[in-house]
């Protein structure tokens, strides 16, 4: 085998390294774009939930107020503070004896 033999080959292999390489990375970059787009779809997902999540606990935070307001105003309602003066005095003196 002559030196342009040897040297043919060596650049035939050269070349199909070069196009299999080019390949693979092209495979490689396909495989990474995928795996971007799912992680960016999680994370939509995930900051959707998160939104969802902050919308309700402020509904039940209101909810709150709300009870606190209805509590606030039925403490202070005068057959609320009757219930109390009833409920605080002896049974007899209720029933009259």
């Amino acid at each position: 085998m002559s030196d342009l033999d040897q040297r043919e080959i060596l650049e035939l292999e050269l070349t199909a390294a070069r196009r299999n390489g080019s390949r693979a990375l092209e495979e490689l970059h396909r495989k990474m774009s995928r795996e971007i787009r799912r992680a960016e779809r999680r994370a939509l997902a995930a900051e959707r939930r998160l939104e969802e999540s902050k919308a309700r606990v402020e509904a039940l935070r209101d909810r709150v107020r709300r009870a606190e307001g209805d509590l606030a105003a039925l403490e202070g309602s005068r057959s609320l503070r009757l219930g109390r003066v009833l409920t605080a005095l002896p049974r007899a003196f209720v029933r009259g004896r």
